[in-house]
């Protein structure tokens, strides 16, 4: 008896979390917001699309790093300087110092960004190109799982990915560029993030060019 109890208490506690979860998401994306973003780290959103988050109201919703103080508040701290709103979740970046690829996670990311997606009427869905930006494996990853999240919701036309990275020393490249006062601004808000200064630092060269580029079938 007391077997059963605990049993069906802890299947409770499991159905209010679930239950409270899904809320969260509900809450905090349905807020007049027509625009939602899906990046793997906090920083990708404003590296890749920061000029589209300043000029418009976005539902940004980072997959990793929400167990990381530091990275939380920094994500805090950009989506009050851009006024949007967001979630930042918990999934593995480094696991014992590499790299996760999320092979254990990646059904379960599945579910949380379909209910994510299916909490809002988007009229468009912004993520990681497909070839992972720079070759990142969990941008990769993330395009991977939010592409296929969309086809089988039947969304295809709300989907956008970012802009081809380019190298520094690459003259043939073809994004659009920001003007200074774009590039200024999206540099601003990129300051938030001080614990990545380093590595944003090599990356400075593509914070003028900035494209979404709409899903092709």
């Amino acid at each position: 008896m007391r077997k059963s109890i605990a049993l069906l208490s802890s299947l409770l506690f499991v159905a209010i979390l679930f239950g409270c979860e899904v809320m969260k998401h509900e809450a905090s994306s349905n807020q007049n917001k027509t625009r939602l973003m899906i990046v793997a780290h906090p920083d990708d959103e404003v590296l890749f699309g920061g000029n589209e988050l300043i000029n418009h109201e976005y539902y940004i919703v980072c997959l990793t790093n929400g167990d990381n103080e530091l990275r939380e508040a920094e994500f805090q701290n950009m989506l009050d300087k851009t006024k949007n709103t967001g979630v930042i979740l918990s999934y593995p970046d480094k696991v014992k110092g590499e790299r996760s690829n999320w092979s254990k996670e990646q059904e379960v990311i599945s579910k949380e960004v379909e209910k994510i997606i299916i909490t809002g009427d988007w009229d468009r869905i912004v993520t990681h190109n497909p070839q992972g930006e720079y070759g990142h494996i969990q941008h990769k990853k993330t395009n991977e799982i939010v592409t296929n999240v969309v086809k089988e919701l039947h969304k295809e036309d709300t989907l956008y990915y970012f802009g081809e990275y380019f190298k520094k020393d690459d003259i043939a490249f073809k994004q659009k560029k920001l003007n200074k006062q774009e590039a200024n601004q999206k540099r601003e808000v990129l300051a938030v993030y001080e614990s990545q200064k380093k590595t944003l630092s090599k990356l400075d060269h593509i914070v003028e060019y900035e494209e979404l580029v709409p899903y092709l079938k």
